[in-house]
């Protein structure tokens, strides 16, 4: 989802060690099976595609929460937010 400043949030539990594949996620779900470690390996497009990565601590309600994180961002204040990357 996105957020202000270029910001995102992420929907899908992604970490720090995330890496952007070739495909898209329409593509792989159209793989006839999984791919082995191997074959994921050589599909990596970016191994390290995120420049800041934050967890919120407390996550507000679901519908509060882009407002929320939007407010933060905008105010560049970043506490209650463990920076990972």
């Amino acid at each position: 989802t996105p957020l202000h400043n270029g910001f995102l949030l992420d929907n899908r539990g992604i970490t720090a060690n995330v890496a952007f594949l070739k495909l898209t996620y329409e593509e792989y779900s159209k793989l006839s099976k999984t791919p082995s470690a191997g074959e994921l390996m050589k599909m990596i497009l970016d191994p390290d595609p995120l420049s800041v990565m934050y967890v919120y601590v407390k996550l507000p309600a679901r519908e509060n929460l882009v407002n929320e994180l939007n407010t933060k961002i905008d105010a560049n204040n970043f506490s209650g937010f463990t920076k990972l990357k």
